[in-house]
């Protein structure tokens, strides 16, 4: 939504805006993934205890099959939280960065209307069709050096400090203090330098967990302990999922003291997020970044186990 511009015409891009936030929801879901998890805890408990599913559960399966079965589907969440982490969510997340900036570009160099767009004191095109950023039957004023060209086409091609403008097959005039001369030519490239473009920048979503480790840029090393303690956070709520599942049921209570539960993970990712600001800032090390955490970690696992047990 931030993409969006009043001034432009939004039926032209949403569904473009819209095949972006599909793929960036792969990066942006990562940290929840404990927070959906623990909330999936309470409303599998509430719906065991509402209907006294667990009767059922009790009379077909024992306590192995039970740990059996519950151990086999935390596996299996492992990996996909594993495998989302480190293989598709870097992927993704980089088409999603390219495909935004060229979008964002897109917006500052301005939507075609009326088969025609303008950019002040540079150019004016005038074209008879378009695909995507392809242009036919082209007429062009470049103002920056009094020339005027009619093509075949024209694509738009996004560079790092711009972009540039190939025109395909066509005549050029040229007609200024300095030269006047008229060249026909099979493709020629006009650049167009812009300082509020936007660049591809790497940042932490586009590493593994492995890369941002072994990065050069302390931030980003820093950046990669932190999704250790995400890790760390994901394998403690699937560790107290069998307390919270099963003994909540028995506990008429349970509605405040899961709110209790929920809020301390909230604050988990608070602190976790405080000790990495004060690791950027160089305020603690990274003995004490891991000191901390699993320290918080621990009281709250053992908080769980005290609690769900009573």
């Amino acid at each position: 939504m931030r993409l969006v511009d009043l001034k432009f015409s939004i039926a032209n891009q949403i569904f473009e805006i819209l095949l972006i936030t599909l793929l960036a929801i792969p990066s942006y879901i990562n940290p929840l993934i404990p927070i959906i998890l623990l909330i999936s805890y309470f409303y599998f408990s509430f719906n065991l205890n509402s209907s006294r599913e667990v009767l059922i559960l009790n009379q077909y399966f024992d306590n192995k099959n039970k740990i059996t079965i519950s151990i086999i589907i935390k596996i299996i969440l492992l990996i996909i939280f594993f495998l989302n982490y480190e293989l598709l969510s870097p992927k993704t997340y980089q088409v999603y960065k390219i495909k935004e900036l060229e979008l964002r570009n897109n917006f500052k160099l301005g939507l075609p209307k009326s088969n025609e767009f303008h950019i002040d004191g540079e150019l004016s095109i005038f074209f008879k069709s378009k695909i995507d950023k392809s242009f036919f039957d082209i007429e062009s004023i470049l103002y920056r050096d009094n020339q005027f060209i009619k093509s075949e086409s024209a694509v738009i091609e996004y560079g790092k400090l711009g972009f540039n403008i190939i025109f395909i097959n066509g005549i050029r005039i040229k007609m200024n203090k300095t030269e006047k001369s008229k060249t026909i030519f099979e493709k020629f490239t006009y650049n167009i330098n812009k300082t509020d473009f936007e660049e591809l920048l790497l940042d932490k979503e586009h590493f593994n967990t492995k890369e941002l480790i072994t990065n050069k840029q302390k931030d980003l090393i820093n950046h990669g302990h932190s999704r250790i303690i995400n890790y760390l956070i994901f394998i403690i709520i699937l560790i107290s999922s069998n307390k919270i599942i099963y003994k909540n049921i028995l506990r008429k209570d349970r509605s405040i003291n899961n709110i209790i539960v929920f809020l301390f993970l909230i604050i988990i990712y608070v602190f976790n997020s405080f000790l990495l600001y004060l690791l950027n800032q160089e305020q603690i090390n990274i003995n004490g970044f891991y000191l901390f955490n699993s320290l918080f970690l621990i009281l709250y696992l053992l908080y769980i186990f005290k609690y769900y047990e009573n």
